[in-house]
């Protein structure tokens, strides 16, 4: 398995994640507990809140808890008709305007996402959505009505540094993105003077592209910033941790295929925990059925279980033909792996080699890496006369890389054929 895109992400889509999960804003309801992924559990909740809203049909709120869970099932049609009643009842109100732009990018209509927030008059005073027009445009590959009158505001410094963090967070990543990274440090900066959890976790991704913006663990705690938690646990190598905080992460925002992903694949490749790598995928999976990376991480899980049958009908799922180059050089490697666990080695290995070649093209060392770690392990797991030299490959493939899980995978690998100092 590759993971493609935890360490890295592009700006726009770290831009992205400031279109917050509704409960980050305001909980006027419980959050569910890690049980209630359970369909069960959620078509539940789903009945008590109909029960509410036969006694308040005009609760804004219970409609946006609605929208939320229709959404974690996988159920876009409901979820939006019970965001659009929302939008009705309460069209100014802040909460409901951001949970609705959230809802529209996570359904792939970011132009419906920000036109909402364009046309709001609100959009124009209030920061918070200021900060979320800014993040919708750049999804929809938009200008940002609010970029030049954010600026102002920052600059003005008239309200709390808290109601002004996520729009300095959101114009500092527009300026990264831009090249400019003295005025990114100092917005980031200011994004950190009194955070929220999505302020830490785009400057926590920000610190690792460029200097003098410092996310210390007194700040993620404070802001109680799961994202953040789980991808700086996952730079410094602690697992154990780091798939704690993507659970959490994924508690928080259930609808978010990130948290999903990054923790199915440290539990594969990290832990060697092939059925919380199963369980994790799959419950992003709900929420995101088609997720490419998703059902692959899947696949992994199901191919390192033995259950290679099941595993080759969920790969069948995958539209490998639109894939960019990146994924497309996880997906050749995963079709590699179900071959190698078939018996077919040869057309095993012509696959993480082709995978190979497209990381190559695509630029990624890391990905390169992996599949390299990774075509060494089913040699030597096939007992193939290739297992030392495409071992050798891997240990040059990993020279220089600072991808820890891989490094980890590899000296394992050594530690079973010794001889490749």
């Amino acid at each position: 398995m590759l993971e493609t895109d935890a360490p890295a992400t592009p700006a726009a889509r770290a831009l992205a994640e400031l279109v917050v999960n509704p409960d980050r804003l305001q909980r006027p309801r419980e959050v569910l507990d890690v049980t209630a992924v359970e369909r069960h559990v959620l078509h539940q909740r789903i009945r008590l809140l109909r029960q509410e809203l036969v006694e308040s049909p005009r609760n804004a709120i219970v409609r946006v808890d609605l929208a939320r869970i229709y959404a974690i099932l996988g159920q876009q049609r409901q979820a939006v008709r019970a965001m659009e009643i929302a939008l009705r009842a309460a069209p100014t109100n802040r909460f409901v305007l951001r949970s609705a732009c959230r809802l529209f990018v996570h359904i792939d209509e970011p132009d419906r996402a920000h036109e909402l927030l364009q046309k709001s008059d609100r959009t124009r005073s209030d920061p918070w959505l200021m900060a979320a027009e800014i993040a919708a445009a750049s999804v929809a590959e938009r200008g940002a009505l609010s970029a030049k009158r954010g600026r102002r505001l920052l600059e003005a410094a008239s309200l709390s540094p808290h109601h002004l963090a996520e729009l300095a967070s959101a114009i500092a990543t527009l300026d990264l993105s831009a090249g400019d990274a003295r005025k990114a440090r100092r917005w980031f900066r200011q994004s950190l003077a009194d955070p929220t959890e999505n302020a830490v976790a785009q400057a926590g991704w920000a610190s690792q592209r460029v200097s003098g913006v410092e996310v210390g663990r007194d700040l993620i705690e404070k802001a109680r910033s799961h994202e953040a938690e789980a991808l700086r646990d996952y730079r410094e190598g602690r697992w154990s941790e780091a798939i704690k905080s993507c659970e959490a992460w994924l508690l928080d925002e259930p609808f978010s295929s990130r948290p999903a992903a990054l923790g199915s694949y440290l539990a594969s490749v990290a832990a060697h925990d092939y059925r919380l790598a199963e369980q994790l995928a799959r419950r992003g999976l709900t929420a995101n059925p088609d997720d490419p990376l998703l059902i692959n991480n899947l696949v992994v899980a199901l191919a390192n279980q033995g259950r290679v049958e099941e595993a080759e009908g969920e790969f069948r799922r995958i539209q490998t033909g639109t894939a960019e180059a990146l994924l497309r050089a996880t997906l050749v490697a995963t079709e590699g792996l179900l071959h190698f666990r078939r018996g077919a080695v040869v057309q095993g290995r012509d696959f993480y080699r082709k995978a190979m070649e497209l990381a190559t093209g695509a630029s990624s060392r890391r990905t390169l890496a992996l599949a390299a770690v990774h075509l060494a392990r089913e040699e030597l797991l096939a007992r193939s006369e290739e297992a030392l030299p495409a071992l050798q490959v891997a240990v040059k493939a990993c020279e220089g890389l600072e991808a820890w899980e891989v490094l980890e995978m590899l000296e394992e690998l050594r530690r079973v054929e010794p001889g490749t100092a």
